[in-house]
């Protein structure tokens, strides 16, 4: 009985409560208003109070917060009952209007903001302070990973790491097992715009320098853009996904992890 009440409640849009000495009485009808009073605080609905053979100190002992709802008396008449039902079917539907409205309005708002802030990341990407700013951005993101590493390593028994560092934008972190990171800034050296630049991340297992070609066990692409004038980083493959550098960085060394832990799992480690 009680899942078809709540299954019953969940799906009304208006709650008619009729208010007797007999309801006041029993207490299933009581368990029913406490669970109109729970939706209608969640979604809006509307409870209309029927006083029948009742009166409003009745009301007020049973209920002082149902006592100051509007509400009508059936001592009027089963025409003002149904009127009155009506009225608040109406006020309710044009809540619902005006909040589906407002719910837009702030959404159109949301749009012009999210545009505005994409318009002026445009810009700074095609200008010099934008270029010098995701520059330095890479430059401190790569070398957060070198740190983290380092650190990681002087703490590890197993573990160790060797660094080439390419150029100012591009570091190699070499660990056991030929597994190698390389990760930098393509297309960094254009002076006037950094639209095109592309912070590339790749990790190879077995990898051979003089070999032609190396498989890429795992690879990372990432474009800049602007939070304000904070420099953040999409992912291509999903550039609804946006990360500050301190994540880039999390998100790389988790991966070299993951193919640390694949490349000795069943080793010898002795």
């Amino acid at each position: 009985m009680f899942e078809k009440l709540a299954e019953g409640l969940a799906t009304c849009d208006f709650g008619i409560v009729v208010l007797s000495p007999a309801f006041f009485r029993k207490k299933w009808p009581q368990a029913e208003l406490d669970g109109l009073f729970a939706l209608e605080a969640k979604a809006r609905k509307i409870i209309l109070p029927i006083w029948k053979d009742v009166t409003r100190e009745d009301v007020v002992k049973f209920s002082p917060i149902l006592a100051d709802r509007l509400a009508v008396s059936t001592s009027l008449g089963l025409l003002k009952v149904v009127s009155e039902i009506r009225l608040a079917v109406d006020v309710s539907e044009r809540k619902r209007q005006l909040t589906n409205l407002e719910s837009a309005t702030k959404r159109l708002a949301g749009l012009d903001q999210s545009l505005a802030e994409k318009r002026t990341a445009q810009i700074l990407l095609n200008s010099e302070e934008g270029v010098r700013l995701v520059s330095g951005a890479a430059v401190v993101l790569l070398e957060e990973i070198k740190q983290m590493l380092t650190q990681f390593a002087e703490h590890s028994q197993f573990v160790k790491f060797g660094f080439t560092d390419r150029s100012k934008h591009a570091i190699s972190a070499r660990t056991l097992g030929g597994i190698q990171l390389l990760a930098g800034l393509r297309e960094s050296n254009i002076i006037n715009s950094a639209a095109s630049s592309v912070l590339t991340a790749q990790i190879f297992v077995d990898f051979d320098p003089f070999r032609e070609s190396n498989h890429a066990a795992a690879r990372f692409d990432f474009s800049p853009s602007f939070r304000g004038r904070e420099v953040v980083w999409s992912d291509h493959d999903n550039p609804e996904r946006i990360f500050g550098g301190h994540d880039v960085a999390g998100l790389l060394i988790d991966a070299l992890i993951e193919q640390i832990k694949a490349r000795t799992e069943g080793q010898d480690l002795r």
